[in-house]
């Protein structure tokens, strides 16, 4: 049940027992490995950790001592001198740092946003999640950076055609069904759906926007081609409601939350670094001592 541990598993509980035996000598020792001892109140800290059932008795031997016997394992490997000592050690302190480091604020943000605090931002803050949305459709002639002057203006003249038609009162959803080059809208009669002012192109935008409802616009041309637009319903102001937009706003108060944190604890860091010391790689330390 207990044999098959991640490697991050395995590290947090070996740096578990460096620490927590060399500074337990006087707790009560559950078990020597290899010579080293091994104090109860370290073992039942790895057993919560891994979230050993404490209750059943079976399981929660059979744990301890797969943790004891890796524990015994690991030691005798250490012994056998295939692994770089340096490496392995380089290894366990950079894993400790990002362990450390993201446990913390694990723990610190765990409460630190509260739906008080994310109903409060919402409020003082519902510019944000309000948006003006019209409901567009449009016949599409598209045009790509390979054509020439030639064909883009062989392109604008169907535009205008099909727009010459619509004047005569051609069914602007039949016609965008025959020969509009969005196949997306195409096949709802050229209908786009609601868009959102200001997240397409400034010129459609702002030709959607300045249509009257049922009206035509003359073609323009944005990076896709030339449309020919028409407004099917009035614009209208949206609100997003809260229970859409709550778990992005405890997302952004959680990383304000974490950035001030770390600010603060960047206050209380002092590094000192010695005399001969150097930024440069030792490769590169190496090539400049042998540069004439």
């Amino acid at each position: 049940m207990f044999k098959s541990f991640t490697v991050k598993t395995i590290v947090i509980a070996c740096l578990a027992v460096a620490t927590l035996t060399a500074c337990n000598d006087d707790k009560k020792t559950a078990a020597i490995v290899n010579g080293t001892p091994v104090s109860s109140e370290m073992l039942n800290a790895v057993m919560r950790f891994k979230r050993v059932p404490e209750r059943d008795e079976k399981v929660y031997d059979a744990a301890r001592d797969e943790f004891l016997h890796r524990e015994a394992l690991t030691a005798a490997i250490m012994q056998e001198s295939v692994l770089d000592q340096q490496m392995t050690d380089a290894e366990l302190a950079d894993f400790r740092q990002q362990m450390i480091i993201s446990r913390y604020f694990e723990q610190y943000l765990k409460d630190k946003v509260s739906d008080a605090a994310v109903e409060n931002f919402y409020a003082q803050n519902g510019d944000k999640y309000t948006s003006h949305q019209a409901h567009a459709a449009h016949i599409l002639f598209r045009v790509t950076p390979k054509m020439s002057e030639q064909e883009r203006q062989a392109v604008l003249t169907k535009a205008q055609e099909a727009w010459s038609k619509l004047q005569t009162g051609q069914d602007f959803s039949e016609l965008a069904k025959q020969i509009s080059e969005d196949d997306v809208s195409k096949a709802k009669g050229g209908d786009m759906g609601w868009v959102r002012q200001g997240t397409v192109d400034k010129l459609f935008s702002e030709t959607l926007f300045n249509l009257k409802t049922g009206e035509v616009s003359q073609p323009i041309q944005t990076a896709y081609g030339f449309h020919v637009i028409k407004l099917l319903e009035e614009p209208k102001t949206v609100q997003q409601p809260l229970e859409s937009v709550k778990g992005d706003i405890r997302y952004q108060l959680r990383n304000q939350a974490k950035q001030a944190e770390m600010e603060r604890l960047q206050g209380k860091i002092k590094i000192e670094k010695k005399a001969g010391f150097s930024n440069k790689p030792p490769a590169v330390v190496e090539a400049d001592k042998k540069s004439p």
